[in-house]
């Protein structure tokens, strides 16, 4: 497994941090990014809502679940989920990046870093 965090181009792959909260709620508030994702992104995307999530992401086990850091914040995230049928060693990869961060290359950087 690679180690965090990992820089990429212009940000950084790092753990999730419980100060990450207020960045995660103002950036995952757009309907924009939500539509790209599954329904279990919420929309509206709240205060609570992140923290929620940050608590879920630093205690998962299951699951590799990391903030992407552009510009001093946490501004998206990369998720690998290991599918039920691990004998194939299948996962699923998730990602989301704020609006005023789109067009950098930072998701295809992300992907790549961790999709080797």
């Amino acid at each position: 497994m690679t180690t965090v965090p990992i820089r990429i181009g212009g940000a950084l792959l790092r753990p999730w941090h419980p100060a990450d909260a207020r960045a995660l709620a103002r950036y995952a508030d757009n309907p924009r990014v939500a539509a790209g994702l599954r329904d279990l992104f919420p929309s509206p995307y709240t205060l609570a809502d992140a923290e929620r999530f940050i608590s879920m992401a630093i205690t998962t086990e299951e699951n590799l679940m990391l903030a992407i850091e552009a510009d001093g914040e946490a501004c998206g995230g990369i998720g690998i989920h290991p599918l039920s049928d691990v004998y194939q060693g299948t996962a699923e990869i998730g990602y989301w990046l704020a609006e005023p961060f789109w067009g950098r290359g930072i998701i295809t950087a992300a992907v790549g870093a961790l999709v080797p």
